[in-house]
């Protein structure tokens, strides 16, 4: 019993791993990436309660959330827009990230085109070249009042080649 257990146990890792590749290699497909990214980080800027703007970074190697995200520095002064927010929190993360080898293979970023600019921006000021990254926009209701029906843009994904969304 103990022999099938293990067995078991080793099929279900094995086959979980093949998985996780075949996801990465998707993801480098359909987002045109040079290579399929093993390490992937999302950054996600928020306002709590209209006051302090906070920034979060989650990391997931293999597929996997990890608990080795880098740090983050403390919550932005009042006033900071989204972009400038942006902006901080990356020169904050990966101003010495070379030095330590800390890159990811793909960098997500919460946002359009405006965040994805921020980024890009920041990425040629520290000289950083070869960092994958892209930008999603959340699903918005569009308002129209004269509409019979509400009408949703659906959620998309930027690429930094080009301005046209990839849904």
């Amino acid at each position: 019993m103990a022999r099938d257990n293990a067995r078991q146990s080793f099929a279900e890792r094995r086959d979980a791993s093949k998985q996780g590749e075949r996801m990465a290699a998707e993801l480098q497909a359909r987002l045109r990436l040079a290579n399929a990214p093993k390490r992937i980080e999302c950054l996600d800027i928020a306002t709590l309660q209209g006051g302090e703007t906070v920034g979060a970074i989650v990391a997931f190697d293999e597929g996997r959330p990890t608990r080795t995200a880098p740090p983050l520095p403390h919550p932005h002064r009042r006033g900071h827009g989204r972009l400038r927010a942006v902006a901080e929190v990356l020169r904050r993360r990966f101003r010495d990230a070379r030095e330590r080898g800390g890159l990811p293979d793909l960098l997500v970023i919460d946002g359009g085109l405006g965040q994805l600019g921020a980024a890009r921006a920041v990425f040629a000021e520290l000289g950083l070249t070869g960092l994958e990254v892209v930008g999603l926009a959340k699903e918005r209701v569009e308002r129209d009042p004269t509409a019979s029906e509400i009408r949703r843009r659906p959620e998309r994904v930027f690429l930094p080649d080009g301005r046209t969304p990839w849904c």
